[in-house]
């Protein structure tokens, strides 16, 4: 409970200081930096102390918010979160992640490479490779499937083309990134540009699977057939 609180204070000083970055609008400081030329250093580098900071706390605060969630159900005995919302929640915490992304990947071009840069790319890495992976697994293994019995003429057959995609961007990106962070300075361009274009996919992506297809699934599945795609943790 104290590690929560702790935590929660630190993200609420760190967006009263102007430290967290902008969600709506994850590009607002490269204004600031294009405008004033002699202060984008000073914007970027007390971002960038900040950063690993903020995105482990996100994660903490995100961790712990889905575990009280997921106890509260089963105390109060009432149906545990679906597959459909921890998908949901999943992609929110997604477009956090990929506009740090796009904060650090400025803040290098701005200052070059630097341990605290370092260190938010080595808390991003894992989450935009390994566990986005895992995140369309689930749905192509527990969701999609059963959707089709439903709805034959449902777009899973586009969303599945667009996570092959996305899995490219990512594969190059963790390639390329790790190539660049033992030094091959020449390599940089070579993993931000899958990184950036990984961004504009899955936020296309995750907007069509939240407006258009997780409604279909909701309007098609019945309730028990929801209640029995797996979430998180049940394995």
């Amino acid at each position: 409970m104290m590690l929560s609180l702790l935590l929660l204070g630190m993200y609420v000083w760190q967006l009263r200081q102007g430290f967290v970055m902008s969600v709506t609008d994850p590009f607002a400081f490269r204004g600031k930096a294009i405008k004033r030329e002699s202060r984008s250093v000073i914007i970027v580098c007390q971002r960038a102390i900040w950063l690993p900071i903020t995105v482990r706390i996100r994660g903490e605060l995100w961790r712990r918010a889905s575990n009280y969630e997921l106890m509260q159900s089963k105390r109060e005995g009432v149906t545990p979160v679906d597959l459909i919302a921890q998908l949901t929640a999943e992609h929110q915490d997604y477009v956090f992640k990929l506009s740090a992304l796009v904060e650090v990947i400025e803040g290098i071009r701005v200052n070059g490479r630097g341990d605290y840069f370092i260190a938010a790319l080595d808390a991003l890495i894992g989450p935009l490779t390994t566990e986005l992976d895992d995140h369309a697994h689930r749905e192509e293994e527990f969701l999609f499937p059963r959707l089709l019995e439903r709805a034959p003429d449902s777009p899973v057959a586009v969303m599945l083309e667009e996570h092959q995609t996305i899995r490219g961007y990512s594969v190059q990106f963790e390639h390329w990134y790790r190539k660049w962070r033992e030094g091959a300075d020449d390599t940089y361009d070579r993993w931000t540009r899958p990184a950036l274009e990984l961004r504009g996919a899955f936020s296309t992506h995750m907007q069509k699977e939240n407006l258009i297809l997780f409604p279909l699934a909701r309007r098609v599945l019945t309730p028990e057939d929801i209640s029995h795609l797996m979430i998180r943790g049940d394995h």
